[in-house]
């Protein structure tokens, strides 16, 4: 016979895969790992179901562990929105708020928006995730995730907070000596860097670029220097190591002191929309919707409307 759904497990296990392992949920909840271990598995027993996946590395969720865990964290949600109503208080629990971004994005914007989140929440523990990989935001417990460009039909929800383009620049060092840059298709007699990711070859890359007019063009550049580092590139460029396309709103500031130059002022990439991801819950929690609003609110201002 089997035994009834404990609410409490529920919720334990909420923590856990949130917390994106039993060690850190532990310490969260204030209880021993052994004993957070036992409730996960009673829980299992109860559903009659396996719902996390244990190696000595990680943990995680299956299928239905992750079918159940957005329910669990729904049903969450929606209980302490309910106290709150009740009580008039907000309800502050310690708890944890996993952010993931791409690297270099909005360095300080994010450390900005986490400054006022604590300030409202200073007993939460906020962990960011800073990678170009695509993080499962279920089974890794991650709350908010930004991302670039259209994405694909999945069970997330998103909050567009604008839209971003891809501009070519390079120094007035490079540029005094360098041979005609006036058409995309000089490009490829020329120096570039380029940005590689973790699975894309920078190497077989080549630019899409759109002019203000609607025009098309596509350049051929070939790299002296490539990395997974925006940063660095933008470094180099201004350093003289060639012509690189990157985005606009992390070289606005060279251009302004004049470190860079806009290279075919008429040409860029179409605009790329930026989004905030989280699990599709029909309540985020009041800690999600509090940082989903401080991140939308800076995003705005470092992108374009749109």
């Amino acid at each position: 016979m089997r035994t009834a759904v404990s609410l409490d497990d529920s919720q334990r296990f909420v923590a856990v895969l949130k917390a994106g392992s039993f060690r850190k949920a532990a310490r969260e909840l204030g209880v021993p790992v052994s004993t957070l271990s036992d409730r996960v598995a009673a829980l299992e027993r109860a559903l009659g179901v396996t719902l996390l996946v244990r190696t000595s590395r990680r943990i995680t969720a299956t299928e239905a562990g992750r079918d159940f865990y957005q329910k669990a964290a729904t049903a969450t949600a929606l209980l302490l929105d309910a106290i709150a109503s009740v009580s008039g208080q907000g309800v502050e629990a310690p708890g944890l708020l996993r952010i993931s971004a791409p690297s270099d994005f909005a360095v300080r914007e994010i450390a900005s928006a986490i400054s006022v989140f604590r300030e409202r929440f200073p007993k939460t523990r906020i962990e960011t995730l800073i990678t170009n990989r695509l993080v499962d935001l279920v089974s890794e417990g991650v709350d908010i995730a930004v991302r670039g460009g259209h994405l694909p039909s999945s069970g997330l929800r998103a909050r567009r907070v604008g839209t971003g383009q891809m501009v070519v620049v390079a120094s007035r060092r490079y540029l005094s000596s360098a041979g005609r840059l006036e058409d995309p298709r000089d490009i490829a007699a020329h120096t570039s860097v380029g940005y590689q990711g973790n699975e894309r070859e920078a190497a077989g890359t080549k630019w899409q670029l759109r002019h203000v007019n609607g025009g098309r063009a596509t350049a051929l550049p070939t790299y002296g220097l490539v990395s997974n580092s925006l940063a660095l590139l933008i470094e180099q460029v201004s350093k003289g190591a060639g012509v690189g396309l990157l985005p606009e709103h992390m070289v606005l500031p060279g251009l302004r002191r004049g470190e860079l130059v806009r290279v075919l002022p008429d040409w860029a990439t179409a605009h790329i929309p930026v989004q905030l991801v989280y699990p599709e819950l029909r309540v985020p929690s009041e800690k999600t919707r509090y940082m989903l609003d401080l991140l939308a609110a800076r995003f705005s201002q470092l992108l374009l409307a749109g």
